[in-house]
């Protein structure tokens, strides 16, 4: 997973991803409204994993997953779930910011996502350890990067 921005723009707002895959992965089934512990959601399904890497909810809100926390970790499978089943959990949480901070990640390979709930913007990261959540001005632009495929100079260049 690649580039994530977040734009605003008068009254609304543009949240966007780019996703890199490697070629061999199965393809994604195109994005569709599923209902999932009764909460309707849109997005696109991971032909692999089942899961996503971007969700919008039936209220407006937007979760966007990025693989990495801060820097490039050392791969150590099995996990236990995989980030994109997780992000459907954050996804069926009636507040996603209480979904994240509620979430076990023990076991989950570290991570990214942006939630845009209600008018409000955070990064969220899980670096295997700890959760770390950052509020965000959603009056400017944003961009993130997957801290698995680039050097922290080049993320900190990218996210400026």
């Amino acid at each position: 997973m690649c580039t994530v921005t977040f734009i605003p723009y008068r009254d609304r707002v543009f949240i966007t991803h780019n996703r890199d895959e490697k070629k061999l992965r199965s393809r994604a089934v195109e994005p569709k409204l599923y209902t999932i512990k009764g909460q309707k959601l849109l997005f696109p399904r991971d032909g692999h994993a089942g899961g996503t890497w971007i969700g919008l909810t039936e209220r407006g809100q937007a979760a966007v997953l990025l693989n990495g926390g801060f820097v490039k970790h050392v791969h150590q499978p099995p996990y236990r779930k995989s980030r994109g089943i997780m992000l459907l959990d954050i996804l069926v949480s009636e507040d996603l910011f209480r979904g994240y901070e509620n979430a076990d990640l023990e076991g989950i390979e570290p991570f990214t996502v942006i939630l845009y709930n209600d008018g409000e913007l955070r990064e969220c990261r899980w670096d295997g350890k700890l959760k770390h959540i950052t509020e965000l001005d959603i009056r400017q632009s944003h961009t993130w990067s997957s801290a698995t495929l680039y050097e922290p100079e080049v993320l900190n260049k990218r996210e400026d």
